[in-house]
Parts: structure tokens; sequence; C-alpha cells
């Protein structure tokens, strides 16, 4: 221990510098209504968005974790979570998967870090990467913090291996320890205690403040790139940047301490967070959502266990994680439906909300979705049309004579009938205006999803075994129905009814689509 006070000094004296160069450089039918739109949830970033040290954390990219933030706010908003967290990450990383004209040039930093951020790691989680910020209703980013301490630890220590009278094996092992652990915060105080117990404390000094200042400037490139690719990929998303929190705010001297010399860093983090709320050239266009007062663990250089305490104790706890999805929420836009006969806390209101923001649905007038008006072929046909994104006909005959050339649903139709996606009601007539019975509106999508290769033409008749009126399914809606069911896209009514040749209602139709969308990722 006869060598912590001075590298401690030292690192106050880095914090210190780095201060100057910034002066100068719930469950779905609980979910409020004012959440109606945000429908799928994606979290990106680092650590702390992966979940690090909390409840069910698994040391894997891209996974769940039950205790972290992005847990909570899918939890209360009842949407679909894409946790897309990744230990280690900088924002070079994100940027590499978004960006496809950027590349990482310099991977000394993955060779330093213990997480999967090696080339080919990234790639092989790329495809799901996008997937998840294009069809997500709401994207939050969390990135920075490994911005400032990993490229200039790799850095420093690359001119360490440069200065005359080093020894090597130290050095070797302070990176090997690095490698083995991706524990930055550890290497750095190591490298700091032998730089002065050989007299070039001053000179590494000199060189972290100058390369934390070089990475600032990247992040402030890079996260303009990435939002910008965000926007690119998924142009209506909700984006909200969450700010950067001092993880070593709980850092003191000595246990116990009240002086927490940690705080002496929230300059540097002061600064990223400045860019992120005012600097951006995208700045106002998505939304800042600050969390200053991020609980993490308490932690002191003198402590007996402060090598193996350091990666937990400068993470979110349990309440942290609380409190980021709490923060999150706050400044989330309201976006309650004004449909005046569609009430909160209807079954179907968050199946209207979901329909309605993504463009698949509209009210019959600005106030009014008529929720138990009979759904006709005209609009299904339409509605699918928007779901494969209102693609040309692969032919130019119009078969149907009552499908006028100027009426909304013309071109849907057209579409759809020669994808062999609907038929008529006789060989001349599409009958637009006709209510759609349930089975026929469970046909059209289930014709989609084979056309898309999302379904398979064959399906068992085993799904409809818990229902009483299963013999009053059409022989062609069979399989269709069987495939519903099985998927989770149809549910039945009350006395174990599928009313297949029932009329569907807007709001029946509105649950159908959403429950098909969201499993299939189509909209």
């Amino acid at each position: 221990m006869k060598h912590v006070r001075k590298p401690i000094a030292l690192l106050l004296a880095l914090v210190l510098a780095v201060s100057l160069l910034c002066l100068s450089v719930l469950a779905a039918d609980t979910v409020p209504a004012r959440y109606a739109c945000y429908r799928v949830y994606t979290c990106l970033g680092d650590s702390n968005a992966a979940g690090y040290a909390a409840e069910g954390y698994q040391d894997q990219p891209c996974t769940v974790t039950p205790g972290a933030y992005h847990s909570m706010v899918a939890g209360d908003l009842g949407a679909k979570l894409n946790a897309r967290g990744w230990g280690g990450f900088r924002s070079h990383e994100m940027r590499h998967l978004l960006d496809p004209d950027w590349e990482i040039t310099d991977w000394e930093y993955a060779d330093n870090c213990a997480g999967y951020v090696q080339y080919n790691d990234l790639e092989s989680r790329r495809d799901i990467y996008i997937q998840a910020v294009e069809e997500a209703e709401l994207i939050t980013v969390n990135i920075g913090s490994n911005d400032i301490l990993g490229n200039p630890l790799g850095q420093a220590m690359r001119e360490m291996y440069n200065t005359d009278g080093v020894d090597k094996a130290v050095l070797d092992a302070i990176k090997a320890e690095l490698q083995k652990t991706g524990d930055f915060g550890t290497a750095l105080l190591k490298l700091i205690g032998y730089a002065e117990s050989i007299g070039q404390g001053t000179k590494l000094l000199v060189s972290l403040a100058h390369y934390m200042n070089i990475a600032y400037q990247q992040f402030t490139e890079n996260w303009d790139a990435i939002v910008k690719n965000i926007y690119r990929l998924n142009p209506d998303v909700t984006l909200v940047a969450v700010g950067m929190h001092n993880a070593f705010a709980n850092t003191s001297l000595t246990v116990g301490s009240v002086i927490k010399t940690g705080k002496l860093l929230q300059p540097i983090m002061d600064k990223m967070n400045a860019w992120m709320k005012t600097g951006s050239a995208y700045a106002g266009q998505y939304i800042y959502c600050d969390v200053p007062d991020v609980e993490c663990g308490e932690l002191a250089f003198t402590q007996d266990d402060f090598w193996t305490a350091y990666l937990p104790a400068v993470h979110p706890t349990a309440a942290g994680h609380r409190y980021i999805a709490d923060r999150i929420l706050s400044v989330l836009p309201d976006t309650a439906l004004s449909f005046e006969d569609v009430p909160e806390g209807a079954w179907y209101y968050m199946d209207v909300a979901a329909c309605y923001y993504r463009g698949l649905m509209v009210g019959v007038t600005d106030t009014r979705f008529a929720p138990n008006m009979p759904v006709d072929r005209a609009m299904v046909a339409a509605i699918v049309h928007r779901i494969a994104g209102e693609p040309a006909a692969a032919g130019t005959d119009m078969p149907f004579r009552d499908v006028p050339a100027d009426a909304y649903y013309a071109q849907s139709v057209l579409w759809a009938y020669h994808a062999g996606v609907v038929s008529g009601c006789s060989a001349d007539a599409f009958c637009p205006a006709q209510a759609i019975s349930r089975q026929d509106l469970t046909a059209i999508l289930y014709r989609y999803a084979c056309l898309t290769g999302i379904a398979g033409a064959a399906q068992s008749d085993d799904a409809f075994g818990g229902f009483t009126d299963a013999a009053a399914v059409s022989d062609y809606a069979r399989a269709a129905l069987a495939w519903a069911v099985e998927n989770g896209i149809l549910y039945g009514k009350d006395g174990n009814l599928l009313d297949p040749q029932g009329t569907a209602t807007r709001a029946e139709c509105a649950a159908l689509l959403w429950r098909f969308v969201s499993q299939y990722s189509l909209a």
C-alpha cells in the first residue's frame, strides 16, 4: 500500500487537468394512456444500458436484464423490449453498427477490453441491432462513459511502453489484467502508481489529459453520426438521449470519508452532456434526459477489496436503475388518443393506438374511431397494402367491375389481387363495401404471411381443440385460423367460440393487426 497515496494524488491532478480542458474546449392493461404509441422499445448503450451487476445480468451483449432500467421502462410502457445494451461499448462501436460508411480503424481498444467488441462480435449482431432500431417506436441511447476512459488509457499506455527506463513486464501484467477483466479504472490506478514510482507520473498525467480531450472530440463526431443514422433507419421514432452520470461520485480516498473525490470528474461529464443537450447539430430533434442523481455503489481507494469491488460499484444500484427508468418515462411526450369513443381502459385501447400511430388505421373522423363498426373488404385490402409498404401491383388489369379507378382502395385491391392476397366475392366483383368476417380477415392476413414467407401452407387442426364452434370454420379458412390461433394472433370469444362467420369490428381488426405486425416485426 506504500504507493497508494501518490497515485491518488496524481489521479486527482489528472481530474483537475481534465476539468481545465473542459473549460477551454406494466402489464399492458394498466399502461397509462399517455404512453399509447410506445409499443416497441429499443434500448441502446453500454454496460449501464445492459444492466451490469443488476439482478439477472448475463455477460452477453444484447440480453434482457430483469433488474435493469430497460426492463423497467418496457414493463411500465407495456412494450415489446429490444435490449441492445453492450458492455464495453463506446460511441465508436455503436456508430460502426449504425453507419454503413464508417469503420473503426484502430482496434487497440477492443484488444484491451474484456467485452465482446471485436470486429467479429460486432458483425455477428449487426442485423439484430439494425432491426431493433428500425422497428422501435421509442429508442433510448446511453453511451459515452467508456469513450473518456478507454481510449486515453490505451494511448497513454502505448507511450509508456516507449518511455526509457520502464519495466515492460510490469506494463505487460497491467495490460494482461485489463484484457482479462475490462476494468479500466483498476488498470488506470495501477499505471499511475507505477509511473510515479519511476518518476514518470507527470508525463503520464499530461498524456492522459491530452488523450481525454481528443476522446471528447471523437465522441461529439460519433454522437452526431449515431443520431443521424438512427433517424435514417427510423425517421419517425421517439429518440431519447440519456445523459451521462458520474459513476465515481461516491468514490472517496478512505472508507467512510465524506469527501467524494470522484465528484471532481463532473466537469468532463457536464461537457459531454452539454453536447448532447444543446451542442449537437441534431439537438432539439431528440429528447435529452438528464440523470444527475443515479445511485451507484460506495467505493474507497483504500478498501481491502477495491480491485474486485470497483466494477459493480461504478454501475447503478437497483435504486439507480429505477431512477433512470423514471426519468426516461417523465420526458416522454403524451400520446393519448383523441378519439372520444376509445376510452382509456378499453380492452382494445392499446391495439387501436398501435395501429393509429403506425398509420395502419385512422379514425372515421378526427374524434371518432367507431370501434364497433364492421370492417369492410376495401378497408382490409388498404391496410394490408400499407403493411407491405404500398408496393406497385404485379399486373395492371383490374378484374373487378365494382372497384372504381379513383377509389382510395383501388391500387390496394389491384396489388392484393395480383399478389394472391385477396380474391373477389365473385368472378368480376370485389364487394368493397361488404363487411368482412373474422375468418376472411384472418385468411387475408395469412395469405400475406405466406407471401412473405413467415407462414407455411401446412397447418394443423389441433389448434381448434378448445373451441366449440370449430366445425363452423370454412374449409378455405381452416389453415389460416389454425395458424392465427397457434401464433396468438386470433383469440376466441366468451363460451370458447371462434365465431369465424361473425363480422369483424374495427376494434377486433386493430387487435388482430397489432398482434400480427408485432409478432413478425412488420410495421
